[in-house]
């Protein structure tokens, strides 16, 4: 071999292990972010079972009961942005629910001030009455775990799991509420029309018209055992990410009905 295909063979070997190197280089750094992502997702889990533990809604309570008795005074001491519960029964939907001066902090902040991935299960902080109002909205993270609010992209699936889950219950420190399950859509966070918190209550006729346009966009439409909803009642809206980029958004819709008795 001349000197001449020696030097290009010892440069085609330096280029090779150069490369390998990289590689080897971005295999390692990719293995330490998903740890990292990993032990992050995991921090956030446990801090939410303490969280229930607290609440008194943790793994040993049975799952299926009526209602649960929530603890809004140890709740409270934790935090006083503490407005209410909710849980989908035979989903991983079991948290607090939020509310702050604006709708940036709970996006990566838990009820006990935290720095989370997860953040909050929180309602938009311009309402005033939550779940008084004729609209309230509730946010929250669709996690790729499968916690916060990633459930919710399964009403999409198939009738049947509407059917197992079209009760969503809500707990505030005043009354107890079942959500009854009328609709959902994929819809864009810039839709106004949608995220209208600009209806009086006394405005009958803008009511009937958000009805009637989120109505139109209802791809449970074809689904049997629909609740009917009018301008009477009250409507929460569940919205969250889809893991497509940019702004479009799932969000589901439930009428809000007391239910008898109140919390404790």
């Amino acid at each position: 071999m001349s000197k001449k295909e020696k030097k290009k063979a010892g440069l085609g070997t330096w280029l090779y292990r150069l490369v390998m190197l990289a590689l080897l280089c971005v295999m390692i750094f990719s293995g330490y972010k998903v740890f990292t992502i990993y032990m992050e997702y995991h921090k956030g889990t446990v801090a939410y079972d303490k969280l229930a533990q607290i609440a008194g809604v943790g793994e040993s309570v049975d799952k299926e009961e009526k209602d649960l008795n929530i603890n809004w005074d140890a709740l409270s001491k934790i935090s006083k942005n503490v407005k209410g519960w909710i849980r989908s029964k035979g989903t991983v939907i079991n948290y607090p629910i939020m509310q702050g001066s604006d709708n940036d902090y709970y996006l990566h902040h838990i009820m006990t001030g935290e720095y989370s991935r997860k953040g909050s299960i929180f309602i938009d902080s311009n309402i005033k009455n939550p779940f008084n109002s004729f609209l309230t909205i509730v946010y929250g993270h669709r996690m790729l775990d499968d916690s916060m609010f990633n459930s919710l992209g399964k009403y999409f699936e198939d009738e049947k799991y509407y059917k197992k889950h079209k009760i969503i219950d809500i707990y505030t420190p005043e009354k107890n509420y079942k959500l009854e399950i009328f609709g959902a859509a994929n819809v864009k966070a810039t839709n106004e029309s949608i995220y209208n918190l600009n209806i009086a209550e006394g405005d009958v006729a803008t009511k009937e018209a958000y009805i009637n346009n989120i109505l139109s966009k209802n791809e449970l439409a074809g689904y049997k055992g629909t609740v009917d909803v009018t301008p009477d009642d009250k409507i929460v809206m569940l919205s969250t990410c889809t893991y497509d980029p940019g702004d479009d958004r799932i969000v589901v819709w439930g009428k809000l009905v007391e239910k008898t008795g109140e919390s404790k």
